[in-house]
């Protein structure tokens, strides 16, 4: 009879070790960052990123075509001492003296890449309070290729003041 029930208790073991995988395996398919107040997230090139963000706004002058420039720009501060940091700028637009809800996506700029991402970039945005949300994406295309060489995807942010 002790043979039966250690011989049970193993086959249990088993059944329930194989049942609930391995937790030290990884979901291949891992869903993006959210944004939290304050910051922005994104995927660029397969790789998610979290930065700490802030807002301002540069008044429509005759040196922006009269047009009302919202920067919502984020940091990387955990780039090494010693490191220039990351950051993202991403540029909406408006005519001055209109709404914000006539803010559009002018651009997202990469420093690491040094470069726009416009290519069929898309953006929303909605302005909360004092605070701005919204989520954003975009492609790079070298001169004269057809194919996008990088992109920026699942961007969002949250409360960026």
């Amino acid at each position: 009879m002790k043979t039966f029930s250690s011989l049970l208790l193993t086959a249990l073991s088993l059944l329930t070790a194989c049942s609930f995988g391995d937790p030290a395996v990884p979901d291949p398919t891992p869903t993006p960052p959210v944004a939290t107040a304050g910051s922005l997230t994104f995927t660029r090139d397969g790789q998610s990123y979290t930065h700490r963000a802030s807002a301002t706004v540069e008044p429509g002058s005759a040196a922006n075509n009269n047009r009302d420039v919202l920067h919502i720009r984020s940091v990387d501060f955990t780039a090494p001492t010693g490191t220039t940091a990351e950051y993202l700028d991403l540029q909406y637009f408006k005519p001055t003296g209109t709404g914000d809800v006539n803010y559009q996506l002018l651009g997202i700029y990469s420093s690491a890449k040094a470069t726009t991402y416009a290519y069929a970039a898309q953006a929303t945005l909605t302005k909360a309070g004092t605070g701005w949300s919204g989520s954003f994406e975009g492609g790079f295309q070298e001169t004269g290729s057809n194919q996008v060489s990088s992109a920026i995807t699942n961007g969002s942010f949250s409360e960026i003041r």
